[in-house]
């Protein structure tokens, strides 16, 4: 902003010197050219200005502004050169259209030059800060979609972590059911158990008694029946358990899986959010390095020491004075 002002001031203070109405208007052109002639005028001519349009319109031309050279003004245009061998008074503006619209002009401002000068200097500091402030804005862009990709990545682990607790949960319920199922096993065992014991009983009560021999047969059928029952209920009550346990592995290993992309997940984000912290303060930077390019220019415009400072004021004030100098005098402040 700062700079943009400077610009708008610059311009509008040179359109108002060159845009003022003067007195009298010296044309030199293709009409008529002016070779070798000298022009003089003091502050009663009031405003002069001498257009030199057109290739060689102002050759080896004098113009004398003594005691007002700032009344004076010249404009060099449509030509490469408009104007050659230009001699003016010092402090006469001379505004070249193109810097080969004049070749060779002796003791013209310095203030056209200056302010182009300025221009171009701040239309390069704002070409680079444009190009700094672009290339960071690609690098946030970037930071950006990395924090973007590991919040996605965060989000995906999460619902990763998600299912994989669902599919414990099922596998805790299965093992439920298997805990179901061995305990009613384990009842099965104890009542084959209690008929093994009985099938004994009823063995030895058989061996005592007179009873015949179909009795001892059918006591030891019960007897192998009973036995053969425990069996299969032992090998369900192992199967059983060995499902349960397999769940329960299956379940604890998924969990942990999920526990680590859920961390490395949070690790990517945290890494995201770094580096777009960085784009940031690295942005903050580029911005106050501009402010101090900026204010150190202005002060190195403003602070330039002067050869003479003529000072008006409280002490002695300045009334319809008249000051001048040339450049042999060096830098003037009033």
């Amino acid at each position: 902003d700062a700079k943009e002002d400077a610009t708008d001031e610059m311009a509008d203070y040179m359109n108002e010197r060159l845009n003022q109405p003067s007195n009298k208007v010296i044309t030199c052109g293709s009409d008529k050219k002016c070779n070798g002639e000298t022009f003089s005028f003091n502050s009663a001519d009031g405003l002069i200005r001498l257009d030199c349009r057109g290739k060689d319109a102002c050759n080896s031309v004098d113009l004398e502004c003594k005691d007002k050279p700032t009344y004076c003004s010249v404009t060099c245009e449509d030509g490469e050169p408009a104007c050659n061998s230009l001699t003016v008074t010092p402090g006469i503006a001379v505004t070249c259209s193109t810097e080969k619209a004049c070749n060779s002009v002796e003791g013209a401002s310095s203030e056209i030059k200056m302010a182009l000068a300025m221009v171009n200097q701040e239309r390069l500091e704002a070409d680079r800060a444009a190009k700094k402030a672009h290339n960071l804005r690609m690098k946030a862009t970037a930071a950006s979609a990395v924090q973007a990709n590991a919040a996605q990545a965060t989000e995906q682990a999460y619902e990763e972590a998600l299912m994989l607790w669902q599919a414990a949960l099922e596998k805790a319920q299965q093992a439920e059911a298997a805990d179901e199922v061995e305990a009613r096993m384990n009842t099965a065992l104890h009542v084959a158990t209690d008929l093994a014991d009985k099938a004994d009983l009823a063995a030895a009560e058989a061996k005592k008694s007179t009873q015949p021999a179909p009795a001892v047969l059918e006591a030891a059928k019960a007897a192998n029946a009973a036995e053969h029952a425990m069996e299969l209920a032992a090998k369900a009550a192992k199967e059983a358990s060995d499902l349960a346990d397999l769940a329960l592995l299956e379940a604890k290993a998924k969990a942990a899986d999920a526990k680590k992309k859920a961390a490395k997940a949070a690790q990517e984000e945290a890494k995201a959010e770094e580096v777009a912290e960085e784009a940031n303060e690295d942005a903050t930077d580029a911005n106050e390095d501009a402010k101090d390019e900026m204010a150190d220019y202005m002060n190195e415009r403003l602070n330039q020491p002067s050869n003479k400072v003529i000072t008006c004021g409280s002490d002695k004030k300045c009334n319809g004075e008249t000051f001048s100098f040339n450049s042999a005098d060096g830098l003037i402040r009033l």
